[in-house]
């Protein structure tokens, strides 16, 4: 079967399942789009995977979270029970997922290729912008240098940051002469620093 006959295939089934089920609500569409664009997921490409369906329910207007009840219609048989029956929000399921699947990933970072990205000099962003950027790449290790780096993280971050913003940043995230360990801070951080550049 060639390339353009098996997505008219899978297409159609998916329109068989999509009228069997609610009919043609939005996920409907975001999940065919998603199956006649990238193909079912099997297991190869999960972070390519999710960018494609982020993309999708961003395009569509339906909230993230809806992704996970979705999956389901556009993963491989079997994939789906496992990923999906482990996790409870949509986090658990993005992270499960891209951990189960991590070795067949194409975007995996290395630690060396991450540590080179955060050492690139001026990026050319603003500091919530570079924020996303960090935790995407953040994402892409495998578990075990995530573990190992964990603990660095924010400081990390800080060293990412434009040369224009890195002082304010670091000032920003200190308390008691230590940089904070709270995450949620640092987002906070960054978009203060935003605003005030504006």
């Amino acid at each position: 079967m060639r390339g353009s006959e098996l997505a008219e295939a899978m297409a159609s089934a998916v329109d068989r399942i999509v009228s069997a089920r609610e009919g043609t609500s939005a996920l409907d569409r975001a999940i065919k789009a998603i199956v006649v664009t990238i193909g079912h997921f099997g297991g190869k490409d999960a972070t390519s995977y999710l960018k494609a369906c982020r993309a999708e329910m961003v395009m569509r207007d339906i909230p993230e979270d809806r992704l996970l009840a979705g999956f389901p219609w556009v993963a491989m048989s079997g994939i789906h029970a496992e990923v999906r029956a482990e996790s409870r929000t949509q986090e658990e399921f993005e992270g499960r997922l891209l951990e189960k699947y991590r070795n067949d990933d194409a975007l995996r970072l290395s630690k060396r290729e991450f540590m080179e990205w955060v050492e690139t000099p001026e990026k050319g962003r603003n500091a919530s912008v570079l924020l996303r950027e960090f935790e995407e790449h953040f994402a892409r290790l495998l578990a075990l240098d995530r573990t190992v780096l964990d603990t660095s993280r924010v400081l990390l971050f800080v060293k990412s940051v434009d040369v224009r913003d890195r002082e304010q940043v670091g000032l920003l995230l200190e308390t008691d002469d230590e940089l904070t360990g709270d995450w949620a801070v640092v987002k906070g951080v960054c978009s203060r620093v935003d605003k005030q550049r504006d």
